[in-house]
């Protein structure tokens, strides 16, 4: 780690040289030379991504060794080796052969070269002109099918599609320095895909309408309350039938006061009469009201009670 430090630290100083140099001798522009202090601040607070924008701009303007060598160093420490490795690369080609920079940059370019990923895409078998293949969203040429591609450490994604709807994807990650081998398959579309173009059936049928089964809690209500009115006639003609029977005998009584050896008087008569009445309407009102008591017991017994009727109901619900 300290020898990498001290490596980097020579190629900036090299390349600050460098830099210093070509203002003298080259008089770029003020511009270009202002990006590139700017670079060196935000390089010196570690803010890699500042500085690589300043070192791109700067090298834009005026295509100068040292700002080419900053942009590498930046984005060696972002990640980006690839990109970092590529930089390298054309500072290398760009120095003069007697720049005493180059062998800095040789060293640094092997030890990169080493760290950046490999990947080689092998196909399962030979593809027609109608497929294609993208990795991290980048169409690929035929020619980078099956040859070794440089790629920075992290997550990679590789997709391929056929002619007739054949799909594969394949999610991979790549460490610093390691080389790997993906071999797409095209899989044919689902059957779930294909019946998704299929029309789909209405959301809503008509159904013919059944009649509403009859309320059991209201039938069971009614049945009572009749019951309870029953009974309650049944015991209003019992009260009257026995109400009747107390006057029978009250008339019975009276008969009997206006009556001796000798016969009754008209009064006797009448109460005669009138206990006869009231011994009718006596027995027929006893009697009704004994039968309509019976009747409204019996239908009191007979109808369901509220509790079986929800045991009913849950016991439906729960099959």
């Amino acid at each position: 780690m300290n020898a990498t430090r001290s490596q980097l630290a020579a190629i900036v100083v090299a390349a600050l040289l460098g830099h210093s140099r070509l203002a003298h001798c080259e008089e770029p522009s003020k511009t270009a030379d202002q990006m590139f202090q700017e670079g060196r601040a935000a390089l010196a607070e570690d803010d890699y991504e500042s500085a690589r924008s300043y070192f791109e701009r700067s090298y834009k303007i005026d295509p100068a060794l040292g700002s080419l060598l900053n942009l590498a160093v930046c984005e060696e420490k972002l990640g980006k080796l690839r990109a970092a490795l590529a930089h390298l690369q054309e500072a290398m080609d760009k120095a003069e052969p007697d720049d005493r920079r180059r062998p800095l940059i040789a060293q640094r370019l092997a030890r990169l070269d080493s760290r950046v990923p490999r990947l080689t895409i092998r196909p399962s078998r030979p593809l027609d002109s109608s497929v294609t293949l993208s990795l991290d969203a980048k169409l690929l040429g035929a020619a980078e099918i099956g040859t070794t591609l440089r790629l920075d450490p992290g997550t990679h994604v590789l997709d391929c599609a056929g002619s007739h709807g054949e799909r594969c994807t394949i999610v991979f990650t790549l460490e610093e320095g390691q080389q790997s081998v993906q071999v797409p398959t095209l899989s044919a579309p689902a059957a779930s895909a294909l019946a998704a173009v299929a029309p789909a059936p209405p959301l809503l049928e008509r159904v013919p309408a059944q009649p509403a089964p009859p309320p059991h809690g209201r039938t069971i209500s009614a049945q009572r309350s009749f019951a309870y009115a029953a009974g309650g006639f049944g015991l209003a003609s019992v009260a009257v039938g026995l109400i009747a029977g107390a006057a029978v005998i009250q008339q019975k009584n009276l008969v009997a006061a206006h009556c001796d050896e000798r016969g009754c008087d008209e009064d006797a008569i009448a109460a005669s009469q009138r206990g006869k009445t009231l011994s009718t309407v006596s027995t027929i009102a006893t009697g009704m009201g004994v039968v309509v008591m019976g009747a409204s017991l019996y239908v009191l017994i007979t109808a369901p009670s509220a509790k079986d009727s929800a045991t009913g109901l849950s016991l439906a619900g729960s099959f």
